[in-house]
């Protein structure tokens, strides 16, 4: 069920294996539309097993237009694609940022083209040291046990914050001693 009939941005997910879809695919990556996407290969179920890979993709259409028109471009069933409610969100959710359950994928492997690439990389360049920092304490206030420096690692590679926690090392290691600490006293 579509949110909107019309409108100038457009969400959708394609699959690697579906034949229907190669088109669509191809076409995304020839510059018609200003568009971002990305590939999730690492996308769970609730079950834990991986998800089929697939093609996320936000697009911007020079003007306000119905979902048919641009299901008709890309070749492929209106039910693939929706309208945009919110373009931040939409962008922000081609690597899962905002989603901490989800596997944190890297900025990089974003494609796209046009003012709504431009803007996918403006949103993600903004979030400031702070932000990063902030999303490092909330993954370890999500361990409910005593972490290896090993685990911890893993962690911030998975939610895209490495960099931060190699520059903030120390501070960051005493931050995990602190949260053992209260692990093993309340255990004791």
């Amino acid at each position: 069920q579509h949110s909107r009939k019309t409108a100038k941005t457009f969400i959708g997910e394609l699959y690697e294996d579906d034949p229907t879809m190669q088109y669509a695919i191809e076409y995304l990556k020839t510059g018609a539309f200003s568009c971002c996407y990305i590939w999730h290969d690492k996308d769970v179920n609730e079950s834990g097993s991986l998800k089929k890979k697939h093609l996320h993709f936000v697009l911007k259409y020079p003007c306000k237009t119905n979902i048919s028109v641009i299901a008709k471009l890309l070749q492929i069933a209106d039910n693939y694609i929706d309208t945009c409610n919110n373009e931040t969100k939409s962008l922000l959710y081609l690597i899962h940022r905002g989603y901490e359950d989800k596997y944190q994928y890297d900025p990089e492997e974003v494609k796209g083209n046009g003012a709504l690439y431009t803007r996918f990389i403006t949103l993600v360049e903004d979030e400031s040291e702070d932000d990063r920092i902030m999303r490092i304490l909330k993954l370890l206030e999500g361990v409910d046990h005593v972490i290896t420096m090993t685990e911890f690692v893993k962690m911030c590679c998975e939610a895209g914050v490495y960099s931060e926690l190699r520059r903030g090392g120390y501070l960051l290691a005493q931050v995990v001693k602190e949260h053992n600490d209260k692990y093993l006293y309340a255990n004791t």
